[in-house]
């Protein structure tokens, strides 16, 4: 009878010897039992979990110097690769990503603010020379990112258009804003989008929202956000405010708000319904 040692040889040189045959007949065996392999690898994993990523930290405390110089070869030797993958890989859990992001905030807000300030203080000098640098391509980048945003995010269009809506409105009446948009609008950004669409007419959406250039002079074809009482009748400061909440707010139609209601026009004249 073979000892351990010798049946333990005996299995290395027939691998050796039949490296592309035992390749291909575990390629095939994976192909078959494919989704029972993954099942019982990831429950396996989770069961064991805890202890796999307790002695893979360990093992980089103790060879931190040789997993980074093997982490830097890697990525050198595969940056396309690991580029193409995390492009897709965003893209593909883009949500799924912002709702992690989103959390992770939320839980170390107050860490990564004081970290971000920090690095900012100590890179104040590279920062600037940086942004001074780059001023045109920053800017162009901008212009871009917030015209597709506003195209593609009603809640970022809202949002934006309700912060300088409020925000001009305070500086023409004379005032500083010294409170947060939110604060003064009495609800959350959400919950304004909410509101104004349970103030809809049935012509109204989201697609002829504030898009009214003064043609087809037609009632009924845009609307905007229009101050129910005007902000004309506002006295001091505290009016003001108080006009900019959101009960004093609705959706009304762009003609009937820039010609008809501000008195532009006297007679419904030439408007085509």
């Amino acid at each position: 009878m073979k000892t351990k040692e010798e049946i333990s040889e005996y299995r290395k040189e027939y691998a050796l010897k039949n490296k592309e045959k035992l390749k291909e007949r575990m390629s095939e065996y994976y192909k078959k039992n494919s989704e029972s392999i993954k099942k019982n690898s990831s429950e396996r994993y989770l069961e064991l979990k805890p202890e796999i990523l307790s002695k893979q930290k360990e093992y980089r405390k103790k060879n931190i110097i040789q997993v980074t110089n093997t982490s830097k070869k890697y990525h050198q030797k595969n940056s396309e690769k690991i580029s193409i993958y995390l492009k897709n890989y965003n893209i593909e859990n883009k949500d799924a990503i912002k709702i992690k992001q989103k959390e992770y905030y939320q839980k170390n807000k107050k860490r990564l603010n004081v970290l971000n300030k920090e690095y900012r203080l100590n890179n104040i000098n590279s920062i600037n020379e940086y942004n001074l640098k780059h001023k045109d391509k920053k800017r162009k980048y901008n212009t871009e990112y917030n015209k597709n945003r506003l195209s593609n995010d009603i809640l970022y269009n809202v949002t934006t258009n309700i912060r300088c809506l409020i925000a001009g409105s305070v500086r023409r009446m004379g005032y500083a804003k010294t409170s947060t948009t939110q604060n003064i609008l009495g609800c959350s950004f959400e919950d304004f989008k909410i509101y104004l669409e349970s103030k809809f007419e049935p012509w109204m959406n989201w697609d002829n929202y504030g898009n009214w250039n003064g043609y087809p002079k037609e009632i009924n074809s845009a609307w905007d956000i229009d101050h129910i009482i005007p902000l004309s009748t506002a006295k001091t400061k505290e009016d003001v405010i108080r006009l900019n909440h959101y009960t004093n707010l609705q959706p009304l139609c762009s003609y009937t708000n820039r010609h008809i209601k501000s008195g532009r026009i006297k007679n419904n004249e030439n408007i085509l319904i």
